[in-house]
């Protein structure tokens, strides 16, 4: 469904499903809307940015995001949750649930023309470690912590070839509770 008002389109989706036990499905509910004003887009919700390839493609969250497109430049960022806590191996779906409360954020700053475009992209992605998960293995489950940062470019070469590259660093921690 979208909604448009005064130049301002707001397209808004929602999905429900209630608990299938034949086929150990979760229930959910999904609902956002991402309204639009000349060169400014708000998120709110259950959304998803693509930000690179190889940093934030197409990952759901559940929170607020701003793109601003203002002429040849581009500004993008989202605040939210990742994931919801696993509460009990019942509700798992393959390897789909993680077993804490996970938040993230992200930036993307860059410049874009016809022939080329450069980026500079910041992601965090963060276990709360207070969430206290239930397992069934009797396994030791840490939270985790990632910290990434990428620059991507893009230029064409002629009219039929264009050379893309991205150099990214992740900084992952296996465990957040551990010893310094």
């Amino acid at each position: 469904l979208t909604l448009g008002f005064l130049g301002i389109s707001a397209p808004f989706s929602f999905a429900f499903s209630d608990a299938n036990e034949n086929f150990r499905l979760p229930s959910y509910t999904f609902a956002g809307i991402s309204p639009t004003y000349k060169w400014i887009t708000a998120h709110a919700g259950d959304r998803s940015l693509s930000f690179s390839r190889y940093t934030l493609d197409g990952l759901t969250f559940r929170g607020g995001g701003l793109e601003l497109k203002p002429g040849k430049f581009r500004i993008a960022g989202f605040y939210g949750g990742l994931n919801r806590a696993l509460r009990s191996a019942r509700n798992a779906v393959g390897n789909l649930n993680g077993y804490y409360q996970r938040t993230g954020w992200g930036g993307k700053v860059g410049y874009e023309g016809k022939r080329g475009s450069v980026n500079l992209i910041l992601f965090s992605a963060t276990d709360d470690e207070e969430d206290n998960p239930l397992t069934t293995l009797n396994q030791r489950v840490t939270p985790l912590d990632n910290k990434v940062i990428s620059l991507t470019g893009r230029q064409m070469i002629g009219k039929q070839l264009t050379f893309s590259a991205e150099a990214a660093h992740s900084i992952t921690n296996q465990d957040k509770t551990a010893e310094k």
